[in-house]
């Protein structure tokens, strides 16, 4: 008796060819954003690379797998399209929510840190981070008395300490030197919290002190997620964004945010 014929899709069904074109148009801007900004991240450039071939070879092999196989694979690629779509929308919403709350407090500041996250610099800071730096500034100014700290150590392809750029900037702006406190060695957002709380731990001065935690507005969930995890409460910060990036760099963000995600909830499960 001869074996029943294997079925395969004759045509690749639009259901693959939709969700795999998001995915390399996704991908291929985070890629291209690396180049474009001189931001050769070695696992960045790699994960953008990937991203592009994974679904281009999804797409190869839906007239050369078992229809049930193929409709497993096209079912992981609507997975990824649509949980990234729910994901950019809470991520985006909370940063613009972020935007509008998170006005200036009352009173000299001496009960406030303002905490700006880092991220890539150059000599100078680059253009998103100084977007982060001005709102600081602007609560810093208003508050005299508060105090700053500043966070990111000096990347693979960073000339500098991004903190060190960080507050020389806000020295330049007028913020005396006194007033703004450095962790240099962070690599990591989970490395900034945990810096940053070891700082406020050992400086009498910073004791007790509310949080107003600085950073891009596609960045802020997944710190507010990071300092509930080393044991803030919610009464304890203030998340407030900077100004926002330009569409591109933002969708190149979120993908980004998308895997540092992914890492996140993997290293939760395993510790």
């Amino acid at each position: 008796m001869k074996k029943s014929e294997v079925k395969r899709y004759e045509k690749i069904p639009i259901a693959a060819i939709i969700p795999a074109c998001i995915i390399i148009v996704l991908y291929g801007i985070f890629f291209l954003n690396t180049i474009i900004r001189l931001n050769f991240v070695r696992l960045e450039m790699i994960a953008g690379a990937a991203g592009i071939i994974a679904a281009l070879f999804a797409l190869w092999l839906m007239k050369r797998m078992p229809k049930w196989a193929a409709n497993i694979v096209i079912g992981l690629m609507i997975f990824y399209v649509v949980s990234f779509a729910v994901f950019s929308a809470a991520v985006m919403g909370y940063g613009i929510s972020s935007r509008s709350s998170s006005s200036i407090p009352e009173g000299d500041g001496s009960d406030i840190i303002v905490v700006t996250l880092g991220c890539r610099t150059y000599q100078t800071p680059g253009k998103m981070l100084r977007k982060r730096l001005d709102s600081a500034y602007e609560v810093m100014e208003a508050l005299p008395m508060s105090a700053g700290i500043v966070c990111g150590g000096k990347g693979e392809n960073e000339p500098r300490s991004e903190a060190s750029a960080m507050a020389e900037y806000l020295e330049a702006k007028g913020i005396a030197a006194e007033r703004i406190y450095l962790d240099d060695t962070s690599m990591n957002t989970e490395q900034n919290v945990i810096n940053m709380k070891a700082i406020i731990e050992t400086e009498p001065l910073l004791a007790g002190r509310k949080l107003i935690v600085v950073t891009s507005d596609f960045h802020l969930l997944r710190s507010r997620h990071l300092l509930k995890a080393a044991g803030y409460d919610d009464s304890d910060f203030v998340m407030r964004a900077g100004l926002p990036s330009d569409p591109l760099t933002t969708t190149a963000n979120l993908v980004r945010e998308y895997l540092s995600w992914v890492k996140v909830f993997i290293l939760e499960a395993v510790r």
